[in-house]
């Protein structure tokens, strides 16, 4: 991400709010990379401030390698973004994008390439405001369909119809 950095500001003003602890080892070696300089680092801060930089912030990023299993994963951070208006760029995992790529919400990339990841940035700078806000309506609009409390609603359902509750 910080070395994509250093080739989008060469034609667009561009900055990564990089939020929440991050390894020392790999923290310095970032601190050492010409794209250093567009990174506001923000090592620890709560939910609430998280999330104000969010509302802040034109698209989120979740640009990961899959380390781990990641591409195994469902991310919570996607669904911020979403929940939040916000449109995306994030790794394409096959996971991920057979589950949100049809939304229109965001752009899925192959992980671990700084020329992917700042052509991918450049097409969304490229986008007009208007259809950068159409891709984080349609997220926010699978948000408000797709959420904990509506789940929540279905699953008491069928324990209320199952056990007679309420009858």
């Amino acid at each position: 991400m910080v070395e994509a950095l250093e080739y989008v500001n060469k034609k667009h003003s561009c900055r990564l709010w990089l939020i929440g602890p991050a390894d020392p080892e790999d923290l310095n070696k970032a601190r050492l990379m010409a794209g250093w300089e567009y990174v506001d680092y923000i090592p620890s801060v709560e939910q609430e401030l998280a999330f104000a930089y969010v509302v802040k912030s034109d698209v989120g990023l979740i640009y990961i390698d899959d380390v781990g299993g990641h591409k195994y994963t469902d991310p919570n951070k996607i669904y911020e973004y979403m929940a939040f208006s916000k449109p995306f760029i994030a790794s394409d995992f096959e996971m991920w994008r057979d589950k949100l790529g049809r939304l229109g919400a965001g752009i899925f990339i192959s992980a671990g390439s700084s020329t992917n990841l700042s052509l991918a940035v450049e097409n969304m700078v490229g986008l007009n405001a208007e259809e950068r806000e159409e891709m984080g309506r349609k997220g926010r609009e699978y948000i408000n369909i797709y959420n904990w409390q509506n789940e929540f609603d279905k699953i008491l359902s069928v324990y209320e119809a199952y056990f007679n509750v309420g009858n």
